[in-house]
């Protein structure tokens, strides 16, 4: 018993001397969103497609980048919404366009019914303050969404697989937007 008290002790001295004692401090993590969105309380959002091939349906794009918003208002302190066309801004804008799409079957011998693709989509997205001042930007930076699909096909086939592929998109572009990921 003596012996496992004192290979405990043992141990935590020397984690304590070997790791936390002696490492170089940590970097300081980046500013929230929410300081950069200070007063704003309302971010509309506009999509676009611009891809040669038009897969991915931005209206969908843009009701999945606002439940996505408004699910981490308590983070942004702002409420989004979809418009059209950008018109008269009160808040921010987020202007998202689709510059292009793509997407490849990946087989899964064991499960036939099912499809796995990954598909590889470049967004370019501004997030801008009422004064025109930007917020955040990100220009040709490419997402890539590698899942299974309950159905046969490509994900932009159905409408199910099509929300699916968009709620996944919205969630790594508003996570990058907030620098979660």
């Amino acid at each position: 018993m003596v012996e496992k008290k004192l290979l405990t002790v043992a141990s935590a001295v020397g984690i304590l001397a070997c790791g936390a004692c002696f490492l170089p401090p940590l970097p300081e993590p980046a500013p929230p969103l929410r300081n950069a969105l200070r007063g704003v309380r309302t971010i509309q959002i506009t999509a676009a497609n611009d891809s040669p091939s038009h897969h991915i349906d931005p209206s969908g794009l843009a009701q999945a980048l606002m439940q996505n918003l408004n699910w981490k208002t308590s983070e942004t302190g702002a409420t989004a919404f979809v418009t059209q066309k950008a018109g008269v801004l009160e808040g921010a804008a987020l202007a998202i366009t689709i510059l292009s799409e793509d997407g490849k079957p990946i087989p899964l011998k064991d499960y036939p019914s099912l499809s796995r693709w990954k598909v590889v989509v470049k967004i370019s997205a501004t997030l801008t303050r009422q004064d025109g001042s930007q917020i955040w930007q990100e220009t040709g930076t490419e997402y890539s969404v590698d899942h299974v699909y309950p159905r046969s096909g490509a994900p932009w086939d159905d409408s199910h697989s099509s929300n699916l592929l968009a709620s996944e998109l919205a969630d790594r572009l508003i996570g990058r937007m907030l620098k979660l990921r």
